[in-house]
Order: structure tokens, then C-alpha cells, then sequence
């Protein structure tokens, strides 16, 4: 069966409202599931998979430690990752204002059940402004890294894949296992990426930050990781940052080969204009589940993406 955008999305922020999440956060999960589905093509199957686990949880308010630390630390307590996602990424994206890079790290989350949103998060982060970095790593040890750098219309994003924990998200969790998470932003950073191999730029925080995201696409093998991720926003206009260190990003998603997926604005402009034009395929028993799933709540028609909100949803039909 073919659906509207409008059907999608609204459907989506029902489920969200009756698994008990707030206006707000129903509306920006709702908007997770439509980037899901507009990027990969798999939004209304991963909605689906979280049905039973969003009918058991009880609160869905994740637990904050050391909020005043350059690394927030969030506990994901085996949920799936759309309930720490939105918090992850305001606490990243605070820290980044204020010291130019903010991380929150999500032990313990249920990466296996809707890690593909994660994107999403690299997205929203990108849209706001900054470079945004998003770290996964699952039971199996396998993760994910999706890189987002802001543009004039819609972000540009990369993303690799690997079979063992990545260096970068292997560095954060030591880091916050052997409490080291407190110290000053930048010797904190040079000890998670002590890494002195050649490297294309000169200044010191151009190098600090070429580690970050070039660790953060390296496996490293002999890891152990808990499943879980990580969220990484960088403000590259913040005053501590050089003219050099605001193009190791750009250079990375253009050269590097080890981004091996990319998202690139204008193909997406089309895929996301299809389904606009075109609707939406969905299996029918799968929708029967998702429509009987939101109907636990009374909900006006969906208008959020009449008021903005949504995945982009006005500015493609303007």
C-alpha cells in the first residue's frame, strides 16, 4: 500500500505520544523516522521494531552524570537509542557552543533495535550549525560513524560502517570508564587521540580535529565496547578554532575514503521529492501494527509539518 509523507510522519508522532513521550519529543522522534526513511528506506520498518520495546519501557527521562563536563555522560539503560538520541545531542550541542566541542556519550543503549536513526542525529546537528559526529557501536561489536557538515540547504553527510568498535568511540568510552572525562577540553582530546602519524595540517587544533574524525572511521579490533553511542558536535566558528580547522571537515568528506557511504544533498533533494510526489510503500500488516499502535492516544490531524516541524517537509514542497 502507498502512503502520504503527512501520513507517515503524523502516524510516527501518534506512536511516540502513546508510548507516553511529550509533544515535543514525540514530534522530533516522528522526525527521526521520516529522515530514516527518506535516507535509507527503512523509517516505517524500524518504527515498527521499536512497537514492543516502547509498550515496556516506564520513564523516558534518560539519567544525566556530570553535566558541567566537556563529556556528558547519558545512561541509555538498555533502551532503544531514540530515547536518549534528542538529549544527547542539546547536551553536545551546549558544551560545543561554550567550549567549541561538546560530546555525550550513551552507554548501554539498544543500538541493535534502531540504530539507523542515528543519522538523524548527525543531520539536526548539522542543521543547527555544527559539525556533528555520531559514534555507534552495537552488541556485536560491529558500528557505525556518520559524519554531518552544515550547508547552505540541506546538510551534507557521510557515514562508514566497520566489524569492530571504532577507535574513536573505543578512545571516549576509556575515558569515561577511567573517570577522565572531567579534565580540561583540550589535553582531554589529545590523550584520546594520541596519535602522532602524518597528518595534512598544521595547526595544533586542525590536527586535534582531524584525529577526532579520522579515529572515529578506524576499527580498531582488540576493542570492548559496550553497545551504545556517542554524539560529537564541533562549533568550528567558536573562537578557539583556526581558519585551518574549519576545513579538515570538508577535506575529509570530499578525500576520504574511509566514508564510504555518501548522502549527498542533491540525491536526497530527489528521493525525498519522489516520495513527496510518489507517497510511501508499506506492507499492509506492517501498517495494521504501527495504526493500531498510535490509536492508544486521541490525536488531533497531524499539522506539525504545516508548522515547520518535520523533516524538511516545507521547504521541498515550497
Amino acid at each position: 500500500m502507498i502512503l502520504s509523507v503527512r501520513e507517515v510522519i503524523g502516524r510516527a508522532e501518534r506512536c511516540f505520544s502513546a508510548a507516553g513521550f511529550d509533544e515535543g519529543t514525540a514530534r522530533s522522534n516522528a522526525s527521526a523516522i521520516w529522515w530514516t526513511e527518506a535516507y535509507r528506506g527503512t523509517g516505517l520498518s524500524t518504527l515498527h521494531s521499536l512497537l514492543e520495546p516502547l509498550a515496556e519501557i516506564e520513564t523516558m527521562t534518560p539519567e544525566l552524570e556530570r553535566r558541567d563536563s566537556p563529556i556528558s555522560v547519558l545512561e541509555g539503560n538498555g533502551h532503544p537509542c531514540l530515547l536518549s538520541g534528542v538529549p544527547a545531542l542539546d547536551l553536545a550541542g551546549a558544551h560545543a557552543d561554550r567550549y567549541g566541542t561538546g560530546v555525550t556519550y550513551v552507554p548501554k543503549s539498544e543500538v541493535s533495535v534502531d540504530g539507523n536513526v542515528l543519522g538523524a542525529l548527525a543531520h539536526r546537528g548539522a542543521k543547527r550549525g555544527d559539525v556533528t559526529l555520531v559514534l555507534s557501536v552495537d552488541d556485536d561489536g560491529e558500528s557505525r560513524t556518520v559524519l554531518g557538515i552544515p550547508r547552505q540547504s540541506r546538510p551534507a553527510l557521510a557515514e562508514t560502517t566497520l566489524d569492530d568498535p571504532s577507535r574513536g568511540i573505543a578512545a571516549i568510552e576509556h575515558a569515561v570508564r577511567t573517570d577522565r572525562q572531567g579534565a580540561h577540553e583540550a589535553p582531554l582530546f589529545r590523550a584520546f587521540f594520541d596519535d602522532r602519524a602524518a597528518e595534512p595540517f598544521n595547526t595544533v587544533d586542525a590536527q586535534l580535529l582531524y584525529r577526532l574524525v579520522s579515529q572515529s572511521a578506524d576499527p580498531k579490533p582488540d576493542a570492548e565496547a559496550d553497545s551504545g553511542f556517542v554524539v560529537a558536535c564541533i562549533n568550528t566558528h567558536h573562537p578557539r578554532y583556526s581558519d585551518e580547522a574549519r576545513q579538515v571537515f570538508d577535506r575529509t568528506i570530499h578525500s576520504d575514503d574511509r566514508f564510504e557511504n555518501q548522502f549527498r544533498p542533491e540525491e536526497i533533494d530527489e528521493r525525498v521529492e519522489r516520495l513527496i510526489n510518489e507517497g510511501v510503500e508499506v506492507d499492509r500488516d506492517l501498517w495494521q501494527d504501527i495504526f493500531e499502535f498510535g490509536n492508544g492516544i486521541l490525536a488531533p490531524p497531524f499539522e506539525g509539518s504545516e508548522k515547520g516541524a518535520g523533516f524538511d517537509l516545507n521547504e521541498l514542497e515550497g
